[in-house]
């Protein structure tokens, strides 16, 4: 009886715990975003993280983060816990530091800007399908180039 108990709570334990004894129970990791691209050591470089495509280059962010900048070599900046998933990202280079991507009278950024897979759209932003990446993996490296 005793054998058929301990044997019945190992088939729960582990279809529970989907199934995988060694797959972590938090399927998360670390993405590390390497950035390049401005032309001064002023300002910050902001980042956000998009989730959805229905919110995507919307307030509704998955996570922000903000870099002061300190010279013009490229940079690396972590976000660390992030659950695995499909994500877009947008970057600019805020020079003003004044949390907005600054534009001319027609709409054109002034400051350099960049999205994950380096996508660009044909007339404005691209989609976020065109920048949307697979997170699958405990560590993750991407690059984007600000222009």
């Amino acid at each position: 009886m005793h054998a058929l108990f301990v044997k019945s709570l190992s088939v729960a334990i582990f279809f529970l715990t989907g199934g995988d004894p060694a797959s972590p129970p938090n399927k998360q990791g670390e993405l590390q975003v390497q950035l390049s691209g401005w032309t001064a050591a002023e300002g910050s470089v902001l980042l956000a993280v998009y989730d959805r495509s229905e919110d995507f280059l919307s307030e509704n962010r998955y996570r922000e983060l903000a870099v002061p900048l300190t010279s013009r070599e490229p940079l690396t900046v972590r976000v660390g816990g992030l659950p695995f998933g499909r994500y877009a990202i947008s970057a600019f280079h805020d020079a003003n530091d004044n949390a907005e991507l600054d534009t001319n009278f027609l709409g054109i950024p002034k400051e350099s800007y960049g999205f994950s897979n380096n996508a660009r759209g044909r007339f404005g932003p691209p989609s976020f399908e065109q920048a949307a990446f697979e997170f699958d993996t405990a560590a993750k490296q991407i690059s984007i180039d600000l222009r």
